[in-house]
């Protein structure tokens, strides 16, 4: 018996009864439906045999005899890994969490960022620095690149005490240095150059996205421990949250 797993750059989350599949080695999101979303939950989360050409899952759950056919399909999406392992993976799909998405997605700079307190011209030209990088590192390199530099500025942290004053400031900061860059930035732009910000400051924070189905839509925001910065609260409770690192 064996486990397969899905590739690294490969992020999966439920929204009632899909699954959704982010793909950063391609940068987009697939949608998984019907026994093609039934088999990979149980792919991923029971051991299965290869005989006579066919995978044989152990699982109790009802298997479906497209079973051995899905995983070959995911696998040529490259969503499975060709690789088998001899320990479960960390992947776990809630399937009986119901989301009713979220009633507006839209994200945009408030209409009084720029009247907010004066900050000091090195924190907006960092906020412009790190936003320039963020901004480069998708168009040239993509997604994925982006987050495993992020994972790798995690390093080992002593966690900071968090003072809300710095991170409004942050947040203010980077909203100015948004008015000023020459290049529209989005709610994931925003919210992963403020995670490279805090943890620079050597502060717990995440980039995470969460995702709805009918109507598909994504939303990147920055949570710093179990707050979320400048964004809604909600958000976790509405939105399948797909992607969250580097913590």
């Amino acid at each position: 018996m064996f486990y397969l797993h899905k590739n690294e750059y490969i992020y999966l989350t439920c929204f009632n009864e899909d699954i959704i599949c982010l793909n950063l080695s391609t940068n987009e999101y697939i949608i998984i439906s019907g026994d093609l979303a039934h088999n990979l939950s149980i792919a991923i989360g029971y051991p299965v045999d290869f005989i006579d050409g066919r995978y044989i899952s152990h699982s109790k759950l009802d298997i479906s005899e497209t079973f051995s056919e899905s995983i070959n399909l995911l696998k040529r999406l490259g969503i499975l890994s060709v690789n088998h392992h001899r320990e479960i993976g960390k992947t776990r799909l809630m399937r009986n969490q119901e989301f009713l998405g979220a009633k507006n997605l839209d994200w945009r700079l408030s209409n009084d960022f720029f009247y907010k307190k004066n900050h000091s011209i090195f924190l907006i030209l960092e906020a412009y620095f790190w936003l320039s990088v963020v901004h480069l590192m998708i168009k040239l390199l993509g997604f994925y690149s982006l987050i495993k530099f992020i994972k790798n500025r995690k390093k080992p942290l002593l966690k900071n005490k968090i003072d809300k004053s710095n991170i409004e400031s942050l947040s203010s900061a980077l909203d100015k240095a948004c008015f000023y860059f020459p290049k529209k930035t989005k709610c994931l732009e925003w919210a992963a150059t403020l995670t490279i910000m805090c943890i620079n400051r050597k502060l717990i924070c995440n980039l995470e996205i969460g995702v709805q189905n009918m109507p598909f839509a994504a939303h990147a925001w920055a949570k710093l421990d179990d707050e979320i910065i400048s964004d809604s609260q909600n958000l976790p409770d509405s939105l399948a949250v797909i992607l969250s690192e580097p913590f």
